[in-house]
């Protein structure tokens, strides 16, 4: 399991390539609604991110950290140069590890919002009562790329979905 996480990890970020690490608000400017920018002890005492099944508690040190509209937004961003097929790449390494141990519920889907290319990966396990949306997206000239976990509560699933979908629609690359 550590090896198939450490292969997805570096087909994460071994795309790209010479990627400069910046202020996310150098890169990308994102509309949050009713956000707060939170820290870690923070999010810590959240019912969600004491979940065993929270992704951002495992990487809590990593980009930026927000509570929007009851779910907790991970956010980093990165320049350098992608492959084009970046986010298909992405998207085969995340399947195969994602049912390793099967969710309950796993969705997948690339798609363009305002000229840039988005993955979004929706999952939910068994044994759990968070769910979860991985974002990737893009640029056109594929030398940007913001990365995303939103963890939620099961009942607030769409209230989720609908926030997620205002991020995307609302994020601008600079």
């Amino acid at each position: 399991m550590k090896i198939i996480s450490c292969v997805v990890f570096g087909l994460i970020f071994s795309s790209v390539v010479m990627g400069q690490e910046k202020s996310i608000k150098n890169i990308v400017s994102l509309n949050l609604q009713s956000k707060q920018q939170i820290n870690k002890s923070q999010a810590l005492n959240s019912r969600i991110l004491r979940s065993k099944n929270s992704s951002i508690k495992n990487n809590i040190g990593v980009g930026e950290l927000y509570e929007v509209n009851g779910t907790f937004l991970q956010v980093n961003a990165e320049t350098g140069v992608l492959r084009p097929n970046h986010l298909e790449e992405l998207s085969k390494g995340m399947y195969e590890m994602a049912h390793l141990s099967p969710p309950k519920v796993y969705n997948s889907e690339i798609k363009e919002i305002n000229g840039y290319k988005i993955l979004i990966i929706n999952i939910e396990n068994d044994s759990s009562e968070i769910g979860r949306y991985n974002f990737y997206c893009i640029t056109k000239s594929n030398d940007k790329i913001l990365n995303g976990v939103m963890e939620y509560e099961l009942a607030e699933k769409g209230k989720a979905g609908k926030t997620l979908d205002i991020i995307l629609k609302g994020l601008k690359f600079k």
